[in-house]
């Protein structure tokens, strides 16, 4: 991991150096308005792809190809257009728009025109022209007469875009007067407007604004508006020139309409390539008014975004699509880079439709660009983290067998793909290693993160918190498991998760270099069975030096603890129960010596010899039980009965001296069972000798063998029923412990080491046997030995 941080590093920088590359690009290509032909031509498609009516108040009175056939060939003579315009005198049309170059006299024929626009609200066309030296505009109206007799002039230049296709056109255009203040003239499509309703003289106009007027004698423009065509040539209804000449339609049909005059033949040179037409077939000028006309009626025109937010428009796209790509996956990243190139134009599509064009190619280019650039960027970044990372891995000590080399191939990627399957490889068996390295411990083991939750354990853990698995372990704080335990005697809280941390790290100290002392390295707990349990912490140290995790075991010290106690209890054994019978003896050797008389020979020695045996019978009771609890168990087959029947031979004369009655139960029949023949027939002996002891005189001591059902299993059992002094619930409890000796109210004070019971318990389950007992003080106790049977008789 060491050369993650540094591949995230190069990565970061990779990422905003292209941001910026890619951002500068669309930010410069945007304020410029987009890529010029991909952006119209994406416009055009946007602005051809509706459909709506056709107008019905403008008609086209076209010059065309059947006109010119009956008429004759171009240019006509104005008597020509005088007879039309006669025609329509009986019209009240809103305005009429003449597209004829009326700039030169034509004499008689002059005057039949003026006087036929005199009768109609015509507009006649103004022109622009070079100068001869091709240095110098000058507007070109009709002549004068016509000029005059016009309701209103109108300006037909025509404005194409870089690609040759009209778009657009200007509302105001011509060249600068000399006379200051006098407006640059209007549009043919604006003046008709304005004279069929005065409020359009003085309208706020919509369009792209050219605020840097030019020099008296110079051409301006101004009021740049887009507008949408109606889709395909001719979807303005046309009426042939030649059907107006020669009386086959109606004047009143232009009654409250627009009226275009101009030419719509291929042949006559007044026509455009446009959105609807393309370069296959050409759009007429006088079309391409009609549409302006009814865009500028209808509000429906175009204006083209500010360089501003042309450039944002396309900018935050972008951006938005270099963060996600920063941020998600391959995959996702293509999906966002797919939405983003598919939502990009129609958010274009819809805000033309309500009169703004914004440019995308800029954004949709740069977009486009993002994906592979950050790809490759970020694919030659993995292979050269990976190479890196492969020669590291290559430099480290071998801690398993390893396998074939990573074969090579030509393809780089393909190479790094081997190396990664083969490193993954070592990483699996690593693991595998390590889980069966944890496994194997004998003591549970548990390996946290840095807070404490559990990663891994091993089977011993599982067991050690009744847990099915190791897998249950997984994601369990060690504060809860801790809360689970009790205090080393189990009376006291258990260890808390803080503490064993701070014993871990050798607190009040930092984290050590060098392992302290283990005794104050542990702590000691109890668990839920009441084993207890040595606590250890080691830190899995971090690259730096901070605790990262912990590992910590739980040994079972429960059979030390135990042999701890049985030493102490030896030594308390040693120096209390077989010192002072020896002390007694020496105290009464010494008043011997000092008052023979008062302590005569035969009482001295009388009682030197109960002190010795007493230490003789303490000793041998103690060596009884230490042979019986380290002696190898050579059990044969016996009889179960036999022992029993022996057992009350050997205690017949303690029994006489009480005047006890020892009465045996026996049918007789064999009861085989395993055993050590002497330690059974010791442990028999013990109860009876008890038995009898504790037990008045002249009463009965019953033994009883048997075959019973104990717990479902058949069972041998020889069974101890006396009539004396009884036991209390509360020293059962301990009846059976080492040392333990004690004393019912009203009976004789026991003697002996209390060794006797924890003796007879010890072989009884050394022979897979167990031991019950059954009392109540006042009326006597009932020991029952419960051994497993063999199939076989005794030889």
């Amino acid at each position: 991991m060491a050369g993650l941080p540094v591949m995230r590093n190069a990565a970061r920088k990779e990422w905003r150096l292209l941001t910026v590359i890619l951002g500068l690009a669309c930010a410069i290509f945007g304020w410029k308005n987009g890529l010029g032909r991909a952006d119209w031509t994406l416009y055009d498609y946007l602005l051809t792809s509706g459909t709506r009516a056709r107008p019905d108040d403008i008609v086209i009175i076209a010059i065309d190809e059947a006109s010119l056939e009956k008429i004759g060939r171009w240019p006509w003579s104005r008597e020509v257009h005088a007879r039309m315009l006669d025609r329509l005198a009986s019209a009240r049309p809103k305005a009429m728009g003449i597209d004829l170059i009326l700039s030169e006299t034509e004499n008689a024929a002059d005057g039949k025109l003026e006087a036929a626009i005199r009768r109609l609200p015509v507009v006649l066309p103004v022109f622009p022209a070079l100068s001869s030296a091709g240095s110098q505009w000058r507007d070109k109206p009709p002549i004068a007469s016509l000029a005059g007799a016009a309701t209103a002039l109108g300006y037909i230049g025509q404005s194409v875009d870089g690609d040759g296709i009209a778009r657009s056109a200007f509302l105001r255009d011509g060249v600068v007067p000399a006379t200051a203040g006098t407006p640059v003239q209007a549009h043919l499509a604006l003046a008709m407007l304005a004279v069929a309703d005065p409020a359009w003289r003085g309208a706020s106009l919509p369009g792209n604004r050219n605020n840097d007027l030019p020099a008296v004698g110079k051409r301006h423009n101004d009021y740049e508006v887009h507008f949408p065509f109606q889709s395909g040539p001719g979807r303005m209804r046309r009426v042939p020139y030649i059907d107006v000449l020669e009386g086959r339609f109606d004047p009143a049909g232009l009654d409250g309409k627009f009226v275009f005059i101009g030419a719509t033949a291929a042949g006559l040179g007044d026509a455009y390539a446009t959105p609807i037409s393309g370069y296959s077939s050409l759009t007429p000028g006088i079309e391409i008014h009609a549409n302006l006309l009814d865009a500028l009626r209808s509000g429906r025109t175009i204006t083209l975004a500010t360089r501003t937010a042309n450039m944002a428009f396309n900018l935050v796209p972008l951006l938005l699509v270099m963060l996600a790509l920063r941020r998600l996956s391959p995959r996702r990243g293509l999906v966002v880079v797919g939405v983003a190139l598919f939502g990009l134009p129609l958010a274009a599509s819809e805000l033309l439709r309500f009169g703004i064009w914004f440019a995308p190619a800029a954004g949709l280019a740069c977009i486009a660009l993002a994906y592979p650039l950050w790809s490759w960027r970020r694919l030659e970044a993995s292979v050269r983290f990976l190479g890196e990372e492969f020669s590291r891995l290559a430099a480290e000590p071998r801690v398993l067998p390893e396998g074939a080399p990573p074969e090579k191939s030509s393809d780089v990627i393909e190479t790094r793909m081997f190396a990664l399957a083969q490193a993954a490889d070592r990483l699996r068996n690593l693991r595998r290693f390590v889980s069966a390295t944890l496994e194997s411990l004998p003591d549970a083991a548990l390996v946290t993160d840095h807070d404490g939750t559990v990663l891994i354990g091993n089977r011993s853990a599982a067991g050690l918190f009744d847990a099915a698995s190791s897998d249950e372990l997984r994601g369990k704080s060690m504060p809860d498991l801790l809360a689970g335990m009790k205090g080393p005697t189990g009376q006291e809280p258990a260890p808390t998760w803080a503490q064993l941390k701070d014993i871990a790290i050798g607190f009040p100290q930092a984290y050590p270099d060098s392992h302290g002392d283990i005794a104050r390295r542990a702590l000691e707990c109890q668990s839920g069975d009441e084993r207890n349990q040595l606590l250890r912490c080691a830190v899995l140290a971090a690259p730096d030096g901070t605790p990262g995790g912990w590992i910590v075991t739980f040994s079972d010290i429960s059979e030390l603890r135990e042999a701890e106690r049985s030493r102490e209890e030896v030594l308390a054994f040693l120096s209390h129960d077989m010192r002072s019978p020896q002390s007694s003896i020496l105290a009464l050797l010494e008043l011997h010596e000092l008052d023979p008389d008062d302590n005569p020979k035969e009482q001295v020695h009388k009682r030197i010899e109960q002190y010795a045996h007493r230490t003789l019978s303490l000793s041998e009771q103690f060596l009884q039980l230490a042979r019986a609890e380290t002696k190898a168990h050579e059990p044969t087959s016996e009889d179960l009965g036999a022992i029993a029947e022996e057992a009350v031979d050997d205690v017949w004369t303690a029994a006489e001296q009480k005047s006890i009655r020892v009465k045996l139960q026996w049918d007789g029949e064999p009861l085989p069972v395993m055993a050590d023949r002497a330690l059974l027939l010791r442990a028999v002996v013990n109860l009876l000798t008890n038995a009898v002891k504790y037990s008045p005189e002249k009463t009965t001591v019953t033994v009883t063998v048997a075959e019973r059902t104990v717990a479902g299993q058949a069972m041998h059992v020889c069974e101890v029923a006396d009539q004396g002094y009884g036991i209390s619930a509360e020293n059962q409890a301990r009846l059976f412990e080492r040392y333990r000796r004690f004393s019912e109210p009203g009976q004789p004070k026991a003697q002996g080491a209390g060794l006797g019971m924890a003796f007879v318990k010890t072989v009884v389950e050394k022979h897979g046997g167990t031991i019950g007992v059954a009392s109540e003080p006042g009326r006597g106790s009932r020991f029952t030995l419960n051994l497993p049977p063999v199939t076989f008789e005794p030889a």
